[in-house]
């Protein structure tokens, strides 16, 4: 539970961003980006895994560029950070998904009449943005919190035994 409330947070903090990116700015590469968020749907779990110990193992890429510059090496496989870590990666497009599509019906003229009435950009987003988007993003973290305290691969693959759940 603890591990899963973790990076529920960590999902939740990595996805918000996302979501206001998409929901509020129009650039290039936006659908791209959109359609990238549907990818934990259809990658495998142990497919992040894999790729976590590829970038992040005793020999992966990032020790191999840590050692390039002469900075020595990080160990953090097998340990609570990057089951964190790989959760937040793997959840946050989820996160970002959600919420977005909340915060995109958020009527701006809403928020532009609290600015006008007085209302400081904090105060706006507070009262007229916040209540709207708290019904998707509590649906997110809780779908979050679901998938990573099921979530049986990522947890094995990069916390071994010592950090096996129930599963």
């Amino acid at each position: 539970a603890y591990q899963a409330l973790l990076s529920t947070l960590a999902s939740v903090a990595l996805g918000l961003p996302g979501a206001y990116l998409l929901a509020r700015y129009e650039f290039t590469g936006r659908e791209t980006l959109r359609s990238l968020t549907i990818l934990p749907f259809v990658l495998p779990s142990i497919m992040v895994a894999v790729g976590f110990i590829a970038m992040f193992g005793s020999q992966g890429f990032l020790n191999d560029v840590l050692g390039l510059l002469g900075l020595g090496s990080v160990e953090i496989l097998y340990s609570l950070e990057i089951i964190v870590i790989a959760h937040a990666f793997y959840n946050a497009p989820l996160v970002t998904r959600l919420v977005a599509a909340a915060w995109e019906s958020v009527d701006v003229r809403r928020v532009e009449t609290a600015r006008a009435m007085g209302a400081s950009r904090i105060r706006a987003f507070r009262d007229v943005v916040l209540p709207q988007l708290v019904p998707s993003l509590l649906t997110a973290a809780l779908l979050t919190f679901i998938f990573t305290f099921m979530s049986f691969p990522i947890v094995l693959a990069l916390g071994g035994l010592q950090l096996a759940t129930v599963e």
